[in-house]
């Protein structure tokens, strides 16, 4: 019997085998028809002992081209590395669950848990979509569960003002300015390499980190959010504009975003000014600006907007920072007593009245 599935874009079929046994199977046909036609086709070969399976490596190539499609291409760069090592380790095992959980403890020798987990949601997510596309039954992920983490909340690194005086005064060209703007405004890396002059609003000196949907990007969020741009941005904006023809505030030498060796140039400079320390990279620029704008006495909720945080759970590892967010807290507590001398003051007065 033909039926339609919500997951995949094909007419899927079921019958029952000789042993009583119920068999699913996609026609891998998007009409009607076909898929009828498919389907009669597929129950009078059916050999359950020789059913072919489709190569991990077709089933990779197949999940990257629609991870392209469909993913920001940090994702599809990530997924792409991720499945290349996997598929190279399998070789030829089988795809079931025991390869999944031996190459779970295969990687936790070389990184953390944290990095098996999210490896594993590419092979989960991968695996989902074969099974959508009638590639393969079963994902072989299902019954793995990830790795446990405790929650583990650190003060984050930041610079001080005196550092960050340091890293402008010694910087030139591009990276002075793009961390003057980083340091001013929070943005994440991405959202600075992908930051267009259109974004930028002269008039009244906002920033709005918005999707780019030709560019195939979105924020970490996927939500729009409007930046106040600082004065010490403004002028160094204008010079940028009056000298470039590319959409990109801050371009290559091509005109094109900075996709690559940000973090590092920026790691390799911080060394030669002996400001790295293990750590710190592109993102303590974002940490200094959420920090700063704490000990200056900005409200978490304020500081969570700016950031683009979904929750202010995120933000709250920076309120170590305020000395007055504790303390507002604590001089809400009054235990002096006072409270029942004034009950027993008026007790005694009544006494006397009567």
């Amino acid at each position: 019997m033909l039926y339609r599935r919500k997951d995949s874009p094909y007419w899927w079929f079921y019958f029952y085998d000789d042993d009583g046994n119920r068999v699913r199977m996609s026609t891998r046909e998007r009409d009607k028809k076909a898929a009828g036609r498919e389907a009669a086709r597929l129950r009078i070969s059916y050999n359950p002992g020789k059913r072919a399976k489709t190569p991990l490596e077709k089933i990779k190539e197949r999940y990257l081209q629609y991870s392209r499609s469909n993913h920001p291409p940090s994702t599809y760069n990530y997924n792409r590395i991720t499945l290349d090592r996997f598929c190279e380790w399998a070789g030829t095992r089988p795809t079931d669950t025991l390869t999944i959980e031996n190459y779970k403890e295969y990687r936790l020798l070389s990184v953390k848990k944290q990095t098996v987990n999210r490896e594993y949601n590419s092979l989960r997510s991968m695996f989902n979509m074969a099974v959508s596309w009638g590639m393969m039954e079963k994902n072989p992920c299902h019954g793995v569960k990830r790795y446990r983490i405790e929650p583990v909340r650190k003060a984050p690194n930041y610079f001080t003002r005196a550092e960050v005086d340091l890293i402008l005064y010694k910087s030139e060209n591009y990276l002075h300015d793009i961390v003057l703007f980083a340091v001013h405004t929070g943005l994440r890396r991405t959202e600075l390499v992908y930051l267009q002059w259109r974004d930028i609003n002269f008039g009244n000196w906002t920033v709005a980190v918005q999707a780019k949907d030709e560019l195939n990007w979105q924020p970490k969020s996927g939500k729009m959010r409007i930046v106040p741009i600082p004065k010490p941005c403004r002028r160094m904006l204008l010079e940028r504009k009056a000298g470039t023809l590319s959409d990109f505030v801050f371009a290559n030498q091509f005109g094109q975003p900075r996709l690559h060796n940000l973090n590092r140039d920026f790691r390799i400079f911080l060394r030669g000014i002996g400001l790295y320390k293990k750590g710190t990279g592109w993102h303590t620029l974002r940490h200094t600006y959420a920090s700063h704008l704490v000990m200056a006495g900005a409200p978490l909720k304020s500081v969570a907007e700016l950031l683009g945080h979904a929750s202010t759970r995120t933000t709250e590892i920076y309120s170590h920072l305020s000395p007055s967010y504790l303390k507002e807290l604590t001089d809400r507590l009054d235990f002096t007593g006072e409270g029942v001398a004034r009950l027993v003051t008026k007790s005694g007065n009544r006494d006397r009245k009567s």
